[in-house]
């Protein structure tokens, strides 16, 4: 009887940490809302994102980096360039190559998307972070710079499956991505 009490013990063990060892593409899915007063009535924005990370691995699924890789799927620009648009068409802006007008300019970068398990003696923290730096340059000659920073933090008991990854990972970027494009400031510099 104790000897299949260890084996049952074992299995579950293994079945629990197997995930930790299986690498995973997370698919970053951000939410973009709009919490702004501040409309821009089809005012012009060229837009530019670069990934400016200096790894593509977002983390390790394990803890204290014992694990397999986390990167992200697809490509990271496009899906925050795509976030950002929607996040500035809710303000009425028109985003995209405007040659010959006098748009504003808004450069973005990417600085940082990172995922970690801190583990405690009962229980850990899971912290997912996503780091922007957006620049204006209004029509007008006016500049405006500003880093955002998203983050989700959840006390954990187990290592996250690759869903919860997936939905964890998304929310801290949409956490950045929408204190991009409901910054007061920043919608003022992209107006002028």
């Amino acid at each position: 009887m104790r000897k299949i009490r260890f084996i049952i013990l074992g299995a579950v063990f293994l079945y629990c940490s197997a995930c930790t060892f299986t690498a995973q593409s997370v698919k970053i899915t951000p939410e973009v809302k709009a919490t702004s007063t501040v409309s821009a009535a089809g005012k012009t924005v060229d837009l530019s994102v670069a990934d400016e990370r200096p790894s593509k691995v977002i983390g390790q699924r394990g803890v204290s980096a014992v694990g397999a890789d986390m990167t992200a799927e697809g490509d990271l620009e496009k899906t925050v360039t795509t976030a950002i648009v929607s996040g500035l068409t809710l303000h009425a802006f028109a985003v995209g190559a405007h040659e010959g007008k006098a748009a504003s300019k808004l450069h973005v970068e990417i600085r940082n998307l990172s995922s970690k398990n801190i583990m405690g003696f009962w229980s850990g923290t899971l912290r997912d972070e996503f780091g922007l730096k957006a620049v204006c340059k209004s029509g007008a000659g006016g500049e405006y710079q500003k880093m955002y920073n998203g983050v989700f933090e959840k006390n954990i008991q187990v290592v996250p499956t690759g869903d919860a990854n997936n939905e964890y990972i998304s929310k801290a970027v949409s956490d950045a991505v929408n204190q991009l494009v409901n910054d007061d400031a920043l919608l003022k510099c992209l107006v002028e």
